[in-house]
């Protein structure tokens, strides 16, 4: 548990966005994985999905989340002092940047 407590202000926002967003295509991706048993399923778990993401507090909530982990991770790059960096966040910064593109 110390672990989550760790780091800045900002590092516990984007961590919170993070898992906030992360939840939300869990969500979206189990709701796929039930259209391979069956249509009705799909349909029947979509409903319930959609009832409580359109939900005004919590569509303003992802909506939030989205936008503040993309400018909070593009912050970070920004007040970089150099473009070298390992792998890992080179690669995680990538593939986080190419997700609207795909």
């Amino acid at each position: 548990m110390s672990i989550l407590l760790r780091g800045n202000a900002y590092q516990k926002l984007r961590l919170f966005c993070g898992l906030v967003l992360f939840t939300f295509v869990s969500t979206h991706f189990i709701n796929h994985a039930f259209g391979l048993w069956s249509v009705e399923l799909l349909d029947f778990t979509q409903s319930y999905r959609v009832a409580v993401t359109r939900w005004p507090p919590i569509a303003a909530l992802l909506a939030f989340c989205l936008l503040t982990h993309v400018l909070l991770a593009l912050g970070k790059l920004a007040t970089r002092a150099t473009l070298r960096m390992p792998f890992w966040e080179g690669f995680q910064l990538v593939m986080g940047l190419s997700i609207p593109i795909f």
